[in-house]
């Protein structure tokens, strides 16, 4: 994750304005009054990953930050969240391993998979005809093999 910390402003004292590639720091302004201050930077949306301090640029928070800079406070309704502060932006040195999109794809085939197999399973498990009944545990074991 970026660290808050670490912005600066360009040369001429202007404030880097935000966008994909950038690395931002804000603090979500809670309607309770309370406080929290995140770090990220916005990268494509197939390379996000949040708990890695990737947001994607398609997000609800990316697209309202897009465009801004450092300083500003916008009004921003989502859950509890009253308003974000802009605290820092700057370019990003590095980005996310590209990597991230495959692994994502692949855990959505899994997922998908699982998905399909409990599918297959309810219906076997409520299915009675004439001819005999489906057993869930050869169709588990069945969809096991061609893993």
């Amino acid at each position: 994750m970026a660290d808050e910390n670490a912005f600066e402003q360009k040369p001429d004292g202007e404030m880097v304005q935000i966008w994909t590639g950038c690395a931002v720091a804000v603090e979500l302004v809670y309607q309770d009054g309370s406080r929290e201050k995140l770090a990220f930077q916005i990268v494509p949306d197939h390379l996000s990953d949040f708990s890695q301090g990737y947001l994607g640029e398609g997000t609800r928070l990316a697209q309202a930050l897009l465009g801004r800079r450092a300083g500003e406070r916008l009004a921003y309704q989502a859950d509890d969240i009253a308003e974000v502060v802009i605290l820092g932006a700057r370019l990003a040195e590095s980005g996310p391993d590209e990597s991230v999109a495959a692994r994502r794809e692949a855990s959505m085939k899994k997922a998908l998979r699982q998905s399909e197999l409990a599918n297959l399973i309810a219906f076997a498990a409520s299915f009675n005809s004439k001819w005999g009944d489906y057993d869930p545990k050869s169709l588990t074991d069945e969809w096991e093999k061609e893993d």
